[in-house]
């Protein structure tokens, strides 16, 4: 059995993680941590399958996805969810693995592909945080400036995951600094619901303002649902 840093199934079940029990689920098929059948039946009453492909594609193994696509999907790649009609490339967008995206677009998955949202793999990524699979979709993206329905670009999305490396990223694919969002939030309001001082910071630097949202909402007000003294205290700066 190879070494692992996953935490016991039983600490999942405990503390009642269920997403990340799938995603141990996934993941321990590659790396051996268990074998696959006695990892199944501890957690398989807490997913219908329609959210049990979804999660062994966020976790980014190939040998996971491929378990998913053939056994829950009939071999159909360009599935895509009921809820939102989310494309595997976008689950897995999550997972960081730039490995697993390589392999992904060469099956002919597209990153401009939309979801019911407007949101392309892009999105997915930056809302996680996921740097290397951010930076990679955006050399394949024809327009990396591309809004959801709620008019959030990846900066925005990079901002409230509170990603200072997914910020810049979007800031070096000129995605525009001071844009808001359909609720009126610049990248700043966002950073500051992340609770991250330093995101805080960057937003600020590249010009985003903290005038209130259209909830009348400020930078203070965003910073203190965070629940992050330092957040609070660094946005009474901006204010």
């Amino acid at each position: 059995m190879m070494k692992t840093d996953l935490p016991s199934m039983d600490n999942f079940i405990a503390l009642g993680m269920k997403q990340e029990i799938f995603v141990a689920l996934a993941r321990s098929t590659v790396i051996g941590l268990q074998p696959f059948y006695t990892l199944y039946q501890k957690i398989s009453t807490f997913y219908e399958p329609e959210e049990q492909w979804e999660i062994f594609c966020i976790s980014g193994e190939l040998h996971a996805i491929e378990y998913a696509v053939k056994n829950y999907l009939n071999g159909n790649w360009f599935a895509v969810t009921k809820k939102n009609g989310t494309t595997i490339l976008q689950l897995a967008a999550m997972s960081n693995n730039d490995e697993t995206i390589v392999w992904l677009m060469q099956k002919g998955l597209k990153v401009d592909a939309l979801d019911s949202e407007n949101r392309t793999a892009c999105h997915y990524a930056a809302m996680v945080g996921a740097f290397k699979t951010l930076r990679l979709l955006l050399k394949r993206h024809p327009f990396p400036q591309a809004t959801d329905r709620s008019r959030n670009t990846i900066l925005h999305h990079s901002a409230r995951a509170g990603s200072v490396v997914c910020m810049q990223i979007a800031y070096s694919f000129y995605v525009s600094p001071i844009s808001r969002n359909a609720d009126g939030r610049n990248a700043l309001h966002l950073a500051a619901f992340s609770g991250n001082p330093a995101a805080m910071w960057l937003a600020y630097l590249r010009g985003a303002r903290s005038s209130s949202d259209h909830w009348g909402m400020g930078v203070v007000d965003c910073a203190k649902s965070s629940g992050n003294l330092e957040a609070i205290q660094k946005a009474t700066v901006f204010s």
